[in-house]
């Protein structure tokens, strides 16, 4: 059945965590996006992690994921895939407990996990990421802001490291903050990898 048939424009449309693929491009070229098959795909998981996350997905979401992708497909045409990506994380932090965080992440085929303590519990899955994976990188910046609105809005992380003298942005969203700095984190960790460090 076609939305117009019955009065309802594509636009109004509620895009909810049952949308597919054909549902959310015609959204998005409602919107004036025109995206390729792959864009879509990498898109469509972005979605669907969100649309757990949230009852309902809104026309600012659906920017928020689009304009973050197209930075993310622009990284990867111009290196290789991500090498590392979060797969599952647990922090611990309060005031009377130790900040520990237990981090899992796949590298290429491979499922590696760490624990360690912090200052915060982000500084902990920090460490625990530097130390699984063999880097010495130290985080220089840091910032964490809304792209969309409400309660359940979705955070850009961006976060700076060095390591031998060397800098690397990398960038991360999601509703939870944690998963968004630590996408970010690895998005650095990624680039200096691509770099041979």
């Amino acid at each position: 059945m076609n939305p117009d048939d019955i009065g309802v424009p594509h636009r109004a449309l509620v895009l909810g965590k049952h949308s597919g693929k054909h549902a959310l491009r015609e959204r998005l070229e409602s919107m004036g996006y025109e995206i390729n098959d792959a864009e879509l795909e990498d898109i469509f998981v972005r979605f669907k992690k969100l649309a757990d996350q949230k009852k309902t997905i809104t026309s600012s979401d659906l920017e928020a994921l689009t304009l973050h992708n197209s930075k993310i497909v622009q990284e990867v045409k111009e290196n290789s895939a991500p090498m590392c990506q979060i797969a599952s994380f647990v922090v611990n932090s309060g005031s009377d407990t130790p900040r520990v965080s237990y981090v899992k992440i796949k590298r290429d085929n491979e499922f590696l996990e760490d624990i360690a303590m912090g200052a915060g519990p982000l500084d902990a899955a920090f460490k625990a990421i530097n130390h699984m994976l063999g880097v010495d990188a130290r985080l220089e910046d840091f910032s964490v802001r809304a792209v969309t609105d409400g309660e359940d809005s979705i955070g850009e992380a961006v976060v700076k490291i060095s390591s031998d003298g060397e800098m690397y942005t990398g960038s991360g969203i999601s509703t939870d903050i944690i998963d968004a700095s630590l996408q970010a984190y690895i998005s650095g960790i990624n680039k200096m990898f691509e770099e041979g460090r």
